[in-house]
């Protein structure tokens, strides 16, 4: 059902010209390892925003709870078949007393995979270790130590936006990997 559910709204967003991205656990898991899927986050780029508030009004949408240390230019919940889907447009993020920005506006972050397009997993490790979501740091730091697959130079880009702090605590990873 939730990947149905993905289909029909995938095909909404493309039949509109609304640039998205499946991040989350949800593209974790269908990516790169199996992992427990609760809902399926997505990323809307802020100048497809007006577009997306029009198609979305076909669905429920939830109440969101506030979240101290993220604020988001558009945060919104559906339910969709039972199906929790999370939209969100400019994440910003709060670690360290320091507000971080994740913004979707360039194809060049997403990467098609079975006409979809997904983020990366090297984008989502950078916002779960905002987010101190360790679980998830966790998970993919033990898949990239086996598979070996990481890209460099996403993870350079995400370094010269976020903070060194970021480098530093992840360094013994970066250099077992090159």
């Amino acid at each position: 059902m939730i990947d149905k559910v993905l289909n029909n709204v995938t095909n909404v967003f493309i039949n509109n010209d609304i640039m998205y991205g499946i991040g989350g656990s949800y593209m974790l898991d269908r990516c790169y390892f199996k992992t427990k899927v609760n809902d399926i986050d997505i990323f809307i780029a802020k100048k497809d925003l007006a577009k997306t508030f029009n198609v979305m009004k076909l669905y429920d949408k939830l109440s969101s709870n506030a979240v101290v240390n993220i604020k988001s230019l558009y945060h919104q919940r559906y339910l969709i078949n039972d199906i929790q889907i999370d939209l969100m447009a400019d994440m910003y993020i709060c670690h360290h007393q320091q507000w971080f920005l994740y913004s979707l506006h360039d194809q060049e972050q997403l990467q098609n995979i079975n006409g979809k397009d997904y983020m990366y997993i090297e984008d989502w490790y950078y916002i779960y270790w905002l987010l101190n979501r360790k679980d998830k740091v966790k998970l993919i730091r033990e898949y990239w130590l086996k598979s070996r697959d990481i890209d460099h130079s996403r993870i350079a880009n995400l370094i010269k936006i976020g903070p060194e702090l970021f480098y530093q605590q992840n360094k013994v990873l970066f250099d077992k990997m090159l």
